[in-house]
């Protein structure tokens, strides 16, 4: 299952400090695309549970929206071991996350 975000500064856990590649999910509650997707996106955490998946709700933590430059939702940033941004998704496009991920 995602993780959903609960303290934005406990983010560097799921990306730099991470060993795993990690894939974030930055939306809103009313955000139609955004809950449209929340089942396939928990259907992909269920799948590669050798990734983490963390779900960031931007209005619960605007900072986090300001650092990663969100101005589109829903979006998906995938990150590789250790840090490193591979991909940035921006829209509904679940078979493009996917996609990605398979890619890494």
């Amino acid at each position: 299952m995602a993780h959903h975000l609960v303290d934005s500064s406990n983010l560097s856990k799921f990306i730099d400090q991470n060993i795993v590649p990690c894939v974030l999910k930055f939306g809103a509650k009313w955000c139609g695309p955004c809950v449209k997707t929340a089942p396939a996106f928990d259907a992909l955490a269920v799948k590669y549970e050798h990734i983490n998946f963390v779900s960031i709700d931007v209005d619960k933590h605007r900072p986090l929206m300001r650092i990663h430059k969100i101005s589109s939702i829903p979006r998906f940033d995938i990150y590789g071991r250790g840090g490193s941004l591979v991909k940035q998704i921006v829209g509904a496009d679940m078979s493009a996350v996917e996609e990605a991920i398979d890619g890494m």
